[in-house]
């Protein structure tokens, strides 16, 4: 990664106003995309937008890994293609990231997404809240709302052996946390998630897709939630109500088959 990357600022000198730089992954959406893009124009702050095409369906941990090797600054942000920050996003984000450590922001549902991708959003956030410690950081946050140091990148980047969007951000927590660097959590860096999650098929897919990344994190030694988190996730569900519930029971389902069927096709843990 080292030879593609641009060369840093040393500390200190930072120009004012300098734009934030923000990594964007993306892969045929360009809808989507666009949306995006627009978000960042917003920002009460200069941004350098950095889109990385993956066109290979090499996955968004190898995208982002590009990204950060065309990154000059001292703190790169993350968000993903179908993703809408709020116009103070990437201020607080950035200002909220420690010097050599990373920070999460808050990622809610988009006001015009489905029930599906709200029950999807809400398993999301739930364990991210269930991993918030007493000192303010996070063992899980989403890549789609994350600023890192470029100390911290250069340190421990994505790993490209996660070829799916699944997994490859609670990969890089557990491993940012055990170097010291487990993101500060930053409530009010908001960004509204729109994915394309219309029908029951579609969170299925979403949450098979899930259940394999969980299969290659087990072949890490990544300890997985156990039976009191998925039961909590359920009861978190039908407090919104039964049809809510009953969706988060599919998307649990899903989860299951899909790491099922990784640990059958490749063997007791070997992922790769």
């Amino acid at each position: 990664m080292e030879s593609a990357r641009k060369t840093r600022r040393s500390a200190g000198s930072e120009i004012p106003g300098d734009p934030i730089e923000v990594v964007v992954p993306t892969h045929a959406r360009a809808t989507a995309l666009a949306r995006c893009l627009a978000a960042l124009r917003r920002q009460t702050v200069p941004i350098e937008p950095i889109v990385v095409p993956d066109p290979g369906g090499r996955g968004p941990a190898w995208a982002r890994n590009r990204g950060v090797e065309r990154a000059s600054g001292k703190v790169i942000l993350f968000c993903d293609d179908d993703c809408e920050p709020d116009a103070h996003w990437a201020e607080r984000l950035a200002a909220g990231c420690p010097a050599s450590g990373a920070a999460a922001g808050f990622t809610m549902s988009h006001p015009s997404t489905s029930r599906v991708a709200h029950a999807s959003q809400l398993l999301t956030n739930e364990l991210q809240r269930r991993s918030l410690g007493a000192d303010g950081t996070l063992g899980f946050a989403p890549t789609c709302n994350l600023a890192v140091s470029s100390e911290l990148i250069e340190r421990i980047p994505f790993d490209e052996g996660f070829p799916l969007a699944a997994g490859e951000d609670r990969d890089w927590c557990t491993r940012a946390a055990a170097a010291g660097g487990a993101p500060v959590f930053v409530p009010d860096a908001v960004i509204r998630h729109r994915p394309a999650l219309e029908s029951l098929g579609d969170l299925w897919r979403q949450q098979v897709r899930y259940g394999r990344g969980a299969a290659n994190l087990r072949a890490r030694g990544v300890p997985l939630a156990g039976t009191a988190t998925r039961i909590e996730l359920l009861r978190r569900g039908f407090s919104e109500g039964p049809r809510t519930g009953a969706l988060v029971a599919v998307a649990q389902a899903g989860v299951a088959v899909g790491y099922g069927f990784e640990r059958t096709r490749r063997g007791p843990f070997r992922w790769q």
